[in-house]
């Protein structure tokens, strides 16, 4: 144990530091400082300040990396309903009174402010939720390892020896083609104009809507709607509007109580039959290596991405920005090219602005914390968000120390007080040391208490 004690002590306090001599990021400036934290096996929190000269300003990073492995699992998580927006706080809290640990968690999906509507893809326990075929997205299989593609999802509900396209799931429906519904879209369909609705039964009880699975249904009902339509509990809703084409209107009103439409659902890429959980991602800014500059880059802004490197390691990042003084935030070819640095092969950017959000839960803690800086000053509720949960259990057993503070910037002659924290080996906290700890820095430069005293001479400590 005291060999494990002494390693891990060293290694948090070489990462206070004195002042501002440092590595570069081509893509956001010089860094100041920073410290990265193991908060599970394989898995650490890395907080990165940066100066950037041509903007004479700060940019502060935040972002987890993982491997994957049976201690952990990355899983997709929205609220009561698709359409519900939440704070990624609010739905870490949510997890956590349900018994998980959550590692991590960063917002989702871009979407629609006034509806609450995500724009692509949200697979949770390998259900589909909502499509959206013609976006991005990134998805991570039960393993934990992750896909980004286009999942081009095909639609379409065969009743009668037709067989005609959806145009989304679990979306705001608009006047042109067929909406299907479920209860994960909450109580109604939310419709606001007159249209077709058809109440369908699942013919398997429970039976859901998978890629690469057909679902096969009994119509119960057929509504001529003035409005929102309630949607059974564990039924689904084919709707379409008196706007749509006139043809598809009689076709679907063509259909009686006891008829048999199968819906299913299916795409080019068979990768995203296994996916668990997923989310929608407007931009892939980084495909095989190679930053994609056809994007428009936008300005300087909070961002928030995903980015897989070759070992299939994942990272979730978040700069944070609009903040002078802490962190002005970057366009989107900085963040692709900052990912690119950090050794992914491939990228994807979610929602940013006001909407990102990284929450972990720092070793020493039991619950999950805001770590990032958003720019509206709180988190913002969003449509949906990802997260990295332990799948291990306390232990008991002591396995490694925390060290607080994690990084500091001090003036030579200031002092701060360093504490050990123990970990068990299931990376839960522990009230009580094992043992004796001995502290030991470059310089003498802390005291056999912990004390450590700033020294006259630049550098990391």
């Amino acid at each position: 144990m005291k060999s494990i004690l002494r390693r891990i002590t060293a290694l948090a306090l070489c990462a206070v530091l004195l002042c501002s001599t440092a590595l570069a990021s081509d893509a956001l400036g010089g860094k100041i400082y920073g410290y990265t934290l193991d908060i599970c096996d394989d898995t650490t929190l890395t907080r990165e300040v940066m100066w950037s000269s041509s903007r004479s300003d700060l940019r502060t990073e935040n972002y987890v990396t993982y491997k994957p492995s049976d201690s952990i699992s990355p899983v997709v998580s929205f609220g009561s309903s698709i359409p519900d927006k939440q704070t990624v706080t609010s739905m870490a809290k949510a997890l956590e009174k349900n018994g998980r640990r959550v590692l991590s968690g960063i917002n989702g999906d871009y979407f629609v402010m006034a509806t609450g509507d995500p724009l692509g893809i949200v697979i949770t326990d390998g259900v589909l939720r909502s499509s959206a075929s013609y976006l991005h997205a990134i998805g991570f299989n039960a393993d934990g390892s992750a896909v980004i593609g286009t999942p081009n999802l095909s639609l379409m509900a065969d009743f009668k020896g037709q067989s005609l396209k959806i145009a989304d799931i679990n979306k705001i429906r608009t006047n042109t083609g067929f909406y299907l519904f479920t209860d994960d879209f909450g109580n109604t369909t939310k419709n606001t104009q007159k249209g077709v609705d058809v109440i369908l039964a699942p013919n398997t009880p429970g039976d859901q809507l998978k890629i690469g699975g057909t679902v096969s249904c009994t119509v119960e009902q057929v509504i001529e709607a003035s409005g929102a339509t309630a949607i059974p509990d564990g039924k689904f809703i084919m709707s379409i509007s008196n706007k749509s084409g006139e043809w598809l209107q009689e076709t679907i009103r063509s259909l009686q109580v006891g008829d048999t439409v199968d819906i299913n659902i299916s795409s080019e890429d068979t990768r995203w039959n296994n996916v668990q959980h997923a989310v929608g991602a407007m931009y892939w800014i980084l495909k095989d290596g190679k930053v994609d500059t056809s994007i428009s880059d936008g300005a300087s802004a909070p961002r928030t991405a995903v980015g897989v490197k070759p070992d299939g390691s994942v990272v979730f990042y978040t700069i944070d920005g609009r903040q002078s003084g802490l962190s002005v935030g970057a366009t989107i070819q900085m963040v692709a090219q900052r990912l690119q640095e950090l050794g992914c092969e491939n990228a994807v950017l979610l929602d940013g602005g006001g909407s990102t959000t990284l929450v972990s839960t720092y070793p020493d803690f039991g619950t999950s914390s805001t770590i990032n800086s958003p720019s509206e000053g709180t988190p913002r509720s969003v449509s949906n968000a990802i997260f990295l949960l332990s799948n291990l259990n306390p232990t008991g057993t002591a396995g490694s120390l925390y060290v607080t503070p994690k990084s500091l910037t001090l003036l030579p002659g200031a002092t701060t007080q360093c504490v050990a924290s123990a970990m068990d080996t299931g990376w839960y906290p522990m009230d009580t040391l094992p043992g004796d700890v001995t502290w030991s820095s470059a310089d003498n430069a802390v005291s056999a208490s912990g004390l450590f005293t700033a020294p006259a001479a630049p550098g990391v400590y």
